[in-house]
């Protein structure tokens, strides 16, 4: 991901999937309007983005713990990647309600008129050391309930409605999660305070989390020091199936501690055979919990990342063990919280347990303890829930609150804490800017040791705020040209995206268990130490690819056909074209089909409505340098056969991706719009995508749209009059499930050739486009 972000030298719509509907009764094939605008060239196509500014908020805290909130913008020293940066504006933001403003002048020892109060001058330029207007918070409530008991359901549902009476402002946008999804209904963003509080009384206790019947009980706590091989644990467990206290003595083995009989060596290794095979089992069902609730707040942070501005999530929560033999468990946790950390969201975890004593529970029979072994495992079951929360908390800039009875007092203070906040913003060059190149930044207050500034840790992805701007850019170009560039999702459509489950988040074992066929030969790794690389290396092709391309035909057979569920055929329709791709002056290549004369061809009909699918040529401009910041990618290993391609898993970003499919069955009908993942196969040695499998980000149930998915095995090919190589489809396989039928299309492309006239004018592309 090293490849430079450029200005775009064309317009970044090229036609990346094509569906083109055939009705069963007399055809029709839709065409795009042009304006008058449109068909006129323009002399320069390129799109400029200039030198802007990027922002960060920073909270300041003396040692008492109070926000300190008349610092002056040349206070501050701000460094990223470790060089300091000249600060350009700072911003004062006070972003609580009435009740905040009240903390925060209690704090100050001022009186309300006194106390630091938002500009009303919201419309002018917030000058160096201004105070903004109050912009309202952005607040995300999690409530784990696949890990909450039921007195901590009811304390955390008090507590929220308690911070909603009481601190919520009219500017605010607040959404209420649950890890189970039993509040689908609250999972949105809205400043109705009334609804939240009536959908929040629906908020009831789960699950019981991890319950083990054994005697004694045996937690998950315990099972993690079992499997971590703690002989003291272990001698509690074995002691507790034997009857009498023991303890292993290396070299010597186990052995009781008191004088005991009838007890040889065969008691002691079942027990302990007993004792692990009861810690595996406690401890494969509190990874497959745990990974719940990350997958839940994965997807949460994955709808937040395309929202604007500073976020906040309440993470809350009796905690869990993070069962670190399970190395898939850290991995998803360490990239959940650079995920939060690089959209710009803190975490702030809350243990609702209360306080805990960490005292045995008198009613449950305890083994034999000569050691007090007891007592120091019930001291860690207090502590060790404690590290999830707390890496989810650190990890982020945010803090993990425990150790209190008093949770909505606790929310409260907290919320109020982080709603003052500077935003201190410095200039960038977008030229300079690498996608997906994250920059460090951190930022103190020069000579105040007695001070401690705050900000969000991880990291910031400036490609993202540069490929805003190209947008922003490139269509307020492209209105004048009568064309515009992806709208952003709808509010459903951001929805049902925010909670797919994409093949980048999925662990191994998801992977090899939904793609059995095309992972058989792969070697997974979870490192993601080459991945720069090979992006790095594949975009440079692709990049070439996009701008030498010259204008080609090709004979292409495609049998259509629609399936019944069991996989045979109703209806099939073979038919053959000559198969035109050629790159517009707008930097777009363009497909059409005609026949050996050069007129247009209409797919022959069908018994039923039936799809020509096309577009494939196109399929490797995600992996564009100036297409990158779109998708998120990720390196599942190699294969182990030669030539050991890399695989690499992509999933386009809703809200982000600039280039997406548009679906619509009928001219009359609203328009969906496609987001894609899938699949790359990349050769080692020459960084060409050799093979690609697509599929929809998540099925359009709301359009009737089940799957859409694309196989494509590329193939090198020669032309006379150019020296360069271009890989371009060979065979192609499509299966599509719409409206509970299911559609299958196998397209065959040979006998490429160069196209010595320009056949892009004669060729009127569909409206339905990606």
């Amino acid at each position: 991901m090293s490849a430079f972000m450029r200005c775009f030298k064309r317009l970044a719509s090229p036609s990346v999937f094509l569906l083109i509907l055939v009705q069963g009764s007399p055809s029709f094939y839709s065409q795009v309007k042009t304006s008058p605008q449109a068909q006129k060239q323009q002399p320069d196509n390129t799109i400029r983005v200039k030198v802007g500014l990027v922002q960060t908020d920073v909270m300041v805290f003396d040692r008492q713990g109070h926000f300190v909130p008349d610092l002056k913008m040349d206070q501050f020293e701000l460094k990223v990647d470790g060089k300091v940066q000249p600060i350009s504006f700072m911003e004062l933001v006070s972003a609580g309600s009435d009740h905040d403003r009240e903390i925060w002048a209690k704090a100050e020892g001022k009186s309300m008129s006194e106390a630091t109060q938002p500009s009303p001058k919201m419309s002018e330029a917030a000058q160096p050391g201004s105070k903004m207007a109050n912009p309202g918070r952005t607040l995300f409530i999690f409530l784990d309930d696949w890990h909450m008991e039921a007195d901590s359901t009811v304390r955390s549902r008090n507590a929220i409605a308690s911070l909603l009476n009481t601190s919520m402002g009219p500017n605010d946008r607040v959404g209420v999660f649950a890890a189970s999804g039993q509040l689908a209904a609250t999972q949105f963003l809205t400043n109705d305070k009334a609804a939240l509080l009536a959908s929040l009384e629906k908020y009831n206790f789960k699950n019981p989390g991890v319950q083990d019947m054994g005697r004694p009980p045996m937690t998950e706590a315990a099972a993690q020091s079992i499997e971590q091989n703690d002989y003291n644990v272990l001698a509690y467990f074995v002691g507790g199936i034997i009857g009498t206290a023991v303890e292993y003595a290396p070299p010597y083995g186990w052995r009781c501690t008191v004088p005991c009989r009838d007890l040889g060596p065969g008691d002691f290794n079942r027990a302990e055979r007993d004792t692990r095979q009861r810690a595996r089992d406690l401890a494969d069902i509190s990874n497959a919990i745990s990974e719940r609730t990350l997958s839940a707040l994965r997807g949460l942070l994955q709808f937040a990342e395309s929202l604007p501005g500073r976020k906040l999530v309440f993470f809350i929560s009796d905690g869990f063990v993070l069962q670190y033999q399970r190395n898939d468990i850290v991995a998803r946790l360490t990239d959940l919280t650079t995920a939060a950390a690089r959209a710009g969201i803190m975490i702030y975890s809350l243990d609702s347990r209360g306080l805990v004593s960490g005292t045995p529970d008198a009613k449950t029979r305890p083994a034999p303890d000569a050691t007090g072994q007891r007592m120091r495992m019930a001291a860690n079951e207090v502590s060790a829930p404690w590290d999830a929360l707390n890496a989810l908390a650190s990890d982020t800039g945010g803090r993990f609150l425990k150790n209190t009875n008093a949770l909505d007092t606790a929310l409260i203070t907290t919320l109020s804490e982080i709603s003052r906040y500077y935003l201190l913003a410095w200039p960038f060059d977008p030229e300079a800017v690498k996608p997906g190149k994250y920059s460090t930044i951190r930022v103190a207050v020069k000579g105040r040791s007695d001070l401690t500034a705050r900000v969000r840790q991880g990291s910031l992805d400036l490609s993202q705020l540069v490929a805003q701007r190209k947008i922003e850019a490139a269509n307020e170009s492209a209105s004048q040209n009568g064309f515009s560039l992806s709208p952003r999702p709808s509010s459903l459509e951001m929805e049902i995206y925010s909670k797919a489950r994409t093949v980048v988040d999925m662990t191994r074992d998801e992977l090899f268990e939904a793609y059995p066929s095309e992972f058989r030969n792969l070697e997974f790794e979870e490192s993601q130490a080459e991945l720069e690389t090979v992006l790095e290396k594949v975009g440079e092709k692709v990049a070439v690819f996009f701008h030498d391309f010259p204008n080609t035909v090709s004979s292409e057979q495609v049998r259509r056909e629609r399936l019944q569920y069991d996989g045979s055929v109703q209806d099939a329709v073979t038919q053959k074209f000559n198969y035109s791709v050629s790159l517009d002056k707008m930097g777009r290549l363009d497909e059409g089909r005609t026949d050996k004369n050069g007129r247009e061809i209409a797919p022959e009909r069908m018994s039923d409505y039936s799809f020509l699918t096309s577009g494939f040529v196109s399929l490797p401009i995600y992996f564009q340098p100036s297409h990158q910041f779109g998708s998120c990618f990720r390196c599942l290993g190699r294969e182990r056969t030669e030539p050991r391609a890399y695989v690499i898993a992509f999933a386009q970003r809703p809200g982000v991706a600039d280039i997406v499919g548009v679906f619509g069955p009928t001219v009359m009908q609203q328009r969906a719009q496609l987001l894609y993942q899938g699949f790359a196969w990349v050769d080692p040695q020459s960084y060409q995508i050799v093979r690609m499998k697509t599929d929809l980000l998540a099925p359009r149930t709301d359009v009737m749209l089940g799957r859409v998915t694309s196989e494509i095995w590329f193939s090198e090919m020669h032309f006379e009059t150019i020296p360069e190589a271009f890989w371009l489809p060979q065979e192609v396989e499509v299966t599509m499930e719409y409206n509970r039928n299911l559609y299958r299309n196998r397209h065959h492309y040979s006998d490429y050739r160069v196209l010595v006239v320009a056949a892009h004018d004669k060729i009127t592309p569909p409206v339905i486009k990606k």
